[in-house]
Formats: structure tokens, C-alpha cells, sequence
């Protein structure tokens, strides 16, 4: 189901994020974090590309969370930058900043 997903996330994207969300309910009915966790990945996107910025941030945050708790530190950085472009298309420029200096791994001053 996210293949599908993540094929049609930008020619039709409102029935992408439709797949994302059946496909996350499942992941979270048998107890699959990482399936989830990928869904909502493709889910942020379809909603970025929406321009449903609120949604997209919300969803961005869990699975940050979630990707931390399963130890996928790689695709938690690239999430972390996924909300720090977020928070830009929402006109929050310093937390969009702190959100990139979090995803770079560099010390802050």
C-alpha cells in the first residue's frame, strides 16, 4: 500500500495520503512501528505537497519521535530536516533554523 503511495504522492496526492492512512491504521494495528513510521513519512510529503503545512508538521514530529525510539538515527535526520523545510513554509524562520542545525548534527553556539 505505501508503494502504491509513494508512486502516486505527486501526480495525486490526496489519494496518496488516503493509502498512507489506511496503510498506517494497519501498521499500528499489528504493533509495526517501522511500517508506520514509513507511512507517515510518505503522509508528510502528500501533505506538504497539499500545502496542509499544520498536518504535515504534526505527523513530522511523531515520526521523529518514533524514528529515534527505533533507533533509526539516519532517516531521523532526514526527518528533521523534512520539519525544519516545514516550518519554513510556515513562516517560523528560527525554528526552522534550530530545525536545521539539529539535521547538520552541528553543535549550537
Amino acid at each position: 500500500m505505501t508503494k502504491i503511495a509513494a508512486e502516486m504522492s505527486d501526480s495525486r496526492p490526496a489519494e496518496a495520503a488516503g493509502l498512507c492512512r489506511e496503510a498506517q491504521a494497519l501498521a499500528e494495528r499489528f504493533n509495526y512501528d517501522q511500517g508506520r513510521a514509513y507511512a507517515l513519512g510518505i503522509l508528510i510529503f502528500c501533505e506538504i505537497v497539499l500545502a496542509h503545512y499544520r498536518e504535515a508538521l504534526a505527523h513530522g514530529l511523531e515520526s521523529l519521535e518514533m524514528l529515534r525510539s527505533l533507533g533509526e538515527e539516519d532517516r531521523a535526520c532526514r526527518r528533521q530536516n523534512q520539519i525544519a523545510c516545514i516550518y519554513r513554509y510556515l513562516g517560523d524562520y528560527p525554528r526552522a533554523a534550530e530545525s536545521y542545525v539539529r539535521w547538520s548534527r552541528l553543535p549550537e553556539n
